[in-house]
């Protein structure tokens, strides 16, 4: 997900809205798929579990299924690839957590706190999704996201992607 959205440009100036809402979709299809680790199509407790305990975010099964609760419209006990989407975009538009969101998001990345992200901390998250990347690859995530050209994305630079892309 990380990869192909700091490679490829997405969210290009002249790109139509649609075309952005089509990537956007495609991406959220990415990130569901790093949580449907077994294929299936639906994301059940332990694999969201899993994946949160991998970037750092350790939940209790009591928490995980209020998570899950709130989310899971259906109710069958495992999330489909819609009410992952509308989960992922309701997150997007709550502007009052939003900024809460970005912080954690980053402080998953940020593992010594020291306010930035380096490309040792970049490789290590993506590793520990299953995502391994090459050195060249996370070089190239770097720059596209470090406008001050210091070799480390700091919270700013990474709002500033999460909200417009990279540049």
């Amino acid at each position: 997900f990380l990869e192909t959205r700091s490679v490829v440009k997405f969210w290009d100036s002249t790109m139509s809205d649609k075309k952005k809402a089509q990537l956007l979709q495609l991406e959220l299809r990415e990130v569901f798929d790093v949580f449907d680790i077994d294929g299936d199509g639906t994301v059940n407790i332990e694999e969201l579990g899993g994946v949160m305990s991998r970037i750092g975010k350790d939940f209790n099964k009591e928490q995980l299924k209020k998570i899950m609760k709130q989310i899971d419209e259906d109710g069958d006990g495992n999330l489909s690839l819609d009410e992952f989407v509308k989960m992922m975009q309701s997150w997007n538009t709550n502007n009052s957590d939003y900024e809460t969101q970005l912080k954690e998001a980053f402080d998953v990345f940020d593992k010594d706190g020291d306010g930035t992200i380096t490309a040792k901390e970049l490789n290590t998250v993506l590793q520990g999704l299953g995502m391994p990347v090459d050195k060249g690859v996370i070089d190239l995530m770097i720059e596209d996201v470090d406008q001050d050209g210091n070799g480390e994305i700091d919270f700013a630079e990474f709002k500033k992607m999460m909200n417009e892309g990279p540049q």
